[in-house]
């Protein structure tokens, strides 16, 4: 099943790309890169246990592309959730070994942004999955 999910990421990506090519001509940054991890999200040098916290920045930065790297596959909901939330914007997407070197560079030790509730609390599971099945074929 997961290895399905990551071939319809792919497709899905390629998609993505083509719908959204055409708005860039009003983007500030070129691109910006998010490393999605099991519990938490990576964007520059922030660590975000929250989507709505990470939306937020990424759309602050108004980017032409946005990198979404998954590591390993016990980032998959984190990654589909995200995918969901920026599916207006060029994404281009991939699933990384937890052993690459975006998984295991120096950001990754900073402590995510604490909160009372659990880690990745705030993605609407039913809503990604809806979406992923409509997007997918």
């Amino acid at each position: 099943m997961r290895n399905h999910f990551f071939r319809v990421v792919k497709r899905h990506a390629l998609v993505l790309l083509a719908a959204a090519a055409s708005t860039l001509s009003n983007a500030q940054v070129a691109e910006v890169r998010v490393i999605a991890k099991s519990n938490h999200y990576l964007l520059r040098a922030s660590a975000f246990d929250s989507l709505d916290a990470l939306e937020e920045a990424v759309r602050a930065s108004r980017p032409s592309v946005v990198q979404m790297d998954a590591c390993g596959q016990e980032a998959a909901r984190a990654l589909k959730a995200a995918t969901h939330r920026l599916s207006d914007q060029v994404l281009r997407i991939q699933v990384l070994n937890e052993t690459a070197l975006a998984c295991r560079s120096g950001v990754l030790a900073m402590p995510a942004i604490q909160r009372s509730a659990p880690a990745l609390s705030d993605i609407d599971d039913a809503a990604v999955e809806r979406y992923w099945q409509q997007t997918s074929p």
